[in-house]
């Protein structure tokens, strides 16, 4: 969407609807899978928890099945 790690609140609203208004599926040269991407940005950058998790982990942090920690375990020699 175009913002900075240390982007406000207001400042991800302006940048998702900048984005949306860009690349809306209804209109001439709208991308559905682009809008879909920021769609998904925007719902992980609004939540608090998502957005610790993904600046944490990154990308893999948006797979539903993600859970933090695992596969720690093994890594140690532990059962997980």
């Amino acid at each position: 969407m175009g913002c900075s790690k240390t982007a406000t609140e207001k400042e991800i609203t302006r940048a998702y609807r900048k984005a949306c208004v860009k690349h809306h599926p209804d209109k001439t040269n709208g991308d559905r899978s682009r809008f879909d991407e920021i769609s998904l940005a925007y719902d992980t950058l609004n939540d608090p928890e998502k957005r610790k998790l993904y600046d944490r982990f990154g990308r893999r942090s948006l797979d539903p099945a993600f859970r933090p920690g695992m596969g720690m375990g093994n890594m140690f020699g532990g059962s997980g």
